[in-house]
């Protein structure tokens, strides 16, 4: 499931027009297909969305794909992102594919002869689909995906993708019968847990009726129907009365009832904002899809105190609980290397204390690259210019990545001083303390509160 905020098409093409502003191009260097970004900006600006998908196509075989899933190193290359914001180079990417689809110009392409060669590929990611696409083109092609779904764990509905061969791609979806077979991999089957794959409600509450069950997930919430209510499947009218249903149903009957629901390429949930109101507690699950690490946050919760943190881990019979985060973050940190620094944070109530890496080498580009994961960007490119202007360390000329490890997001001004350490610690190859803990906001004038 997705939910895509679509940019208006006078945004759109204004932000595909700043791609002529830069001067000399670097996103398509730090783009690994090689994208000819420059080109199809300069016609999605045109409105020449037929030969925008065309120049698309010619280094990128599923841009459905990487619009959505890819993180976008294009834009961080991008250079006007030195001095204001970078030229949303992913959302055009979106646009570009999905009004080819909505004029047909995505059309099937059938081989013209088949070799009589069978070719199996393993893996379903967008990598693996390249592959099955290209072999496709002389071979009959069966593409195996462990996961059930196509895209793996990236992205998608629970589907198998059975052939791939010529223009046909069949697909089977039963959610029902892939759940079951994930509670028996997970250990989860109990003859007290009930499955229904329903989207109506007043199916889903007969269903309640009949079970009295004392837990009840909804997922997810964007997909069901109210039969008394307007508007289309996921649209705020529908969103409202299925939530205000359920909530009446969890405070009449007292059934606990846990709704999942889509997020926003932002984070926020999708659909009205009333539903974060109505609802008593919001919990978000954070974490990037290569870490093994997922952490439970409460962004709202009447119960108790909101930022709390759930720390868990990815395991071959589901989702283990981490009970000494602090343990399992640093559990990897050896001897004392450069560019490393332990810092020491609240996360709700609970101190946590997680490693934060950086790494500074010399730069090849005009502009020297600022990667930044797990911290934010603005953060840290304060915390340079004071290093540079107060402490006398040269970042100029240098790249400069940071990295927070575990896949943790740290978001407290208290970070700044690990961070500046860490930055100091790899610009002049010299170890920290390895028994060193920081904490403490950086001011301007370099000064740690």
């Amino acid at each position: 499931k997705e939910v895509y905020e679509e940019q208006e098409l006078g945004q759109l093409q204004r932000q595909a027009g700043r791609c002529m502003d830069c001067g000399i191009p670097f996103c398509h260097s730090g783009c690994p297909l090689g994208n000819l970004i420059p080109e199809w900006n300069t016609l999605a600006w045109r409105g020449d969305w037929h030969d925008a998908i065309e120049r698309l196509h010619a280094t990128n075989n599923f841009p459905e794909f990487t619009g959505r899933l890819c993180p976008a190193p294009c834009e961080t290359a991008c250079v006007l992102g030195i001095n204001q914001d970078p030229v949303t180079i992913k959302n055009v990417e979106v646009a570009i594919i999905d009004r080819a689809w909505e004029s047909r110009a995505v059309r099937p392409q059938p081989p013209e002869w088949l070799s009589g060669r069978t070719v199996a590929v393993v893996g379903s990611g967008v990598a693996g689909l390249v592959a099955a696409y290209v072999a496709s083109r002389t071979a009959t092609v069966t593409l195996l995906e462990a996961d059930g779904r196509l895209g793996g764990h990236a992205h998608g509905d629970r589907v198998l993708l059975t052939s791939f061969s010529d223009d046909r791609r069949r697909t089977a979806l039963d959610a029902a019968e892939a759940a079951a077979d994930d509670a028996e991999r997970t250990g989860a089957v109990h003859p007290n847990v009930y499955l229904a794959a329903e989207t109506d409600l007043a199916t889903i509450l007969g269903h309640v009726d009949s079970v009295a069950p004392s837990l009840m997930i909804v997922d997810s919430v964007q997909t069901l129907v109210a039969s008394g209510a307007d508007g289309v499947t996921g649209g705020v009218t529908q969103i409202r009365a299925v939530t205000t249903a359920l909530v009446s149903l969890a405070k009449n009957r007292g059934v606990a009832v846990i709704l999942v629901g889509h997020v926003t390429k932002d984070g926020q949930i999708a659909g009205p904002r009333v539903v974060e109101h109505m609802v008593d507690a919001v919990m978000s699950f954070e974490g990037e899809g290569s870490h093994q690490f997922r952490i439970l946050r409460a962004v709202k919760n009447r119960f108790g105190p909101s930022g709390e943190i759930g720390v868990f881990e990815m395991t071959g019979g589901g989702l283990a609980e981490v009970a000494n985060p602090s343990a399992l973050f640093l559990s990897e940190r050896g001897q004392p290397v450069p560019g490393s620094a332990v810092f020491a944070g609240i996360e709700g109530t609970r101190p946590v204390l997680t490693e934060i890496q950086a790494l500074v080498s010399p730069s090849t580009l005009a502009s020297p690259r600022r990667t930044v994961v797990g911290l934010d960007g603005g953060r840290v490119s304060t915390i340079l210019a004071v290093l540079e202007a107060r402490c006398g360390i040269p970042f100029a000329g240098l790249d400069v990545f940071l990295n927070v490890a575990g896949g943790m997001r740290i978001n407290e001004p208290a970070a700044d001083l690990a961070t500046a350490l860490a930055l100091a610690s790899a610009a002049q190859d010299k170890p920290l303390p390895q028994r060193l803990v920081c904490f403490g906001e950086v001011g301007l004038a370099g000064e740690v509160r």
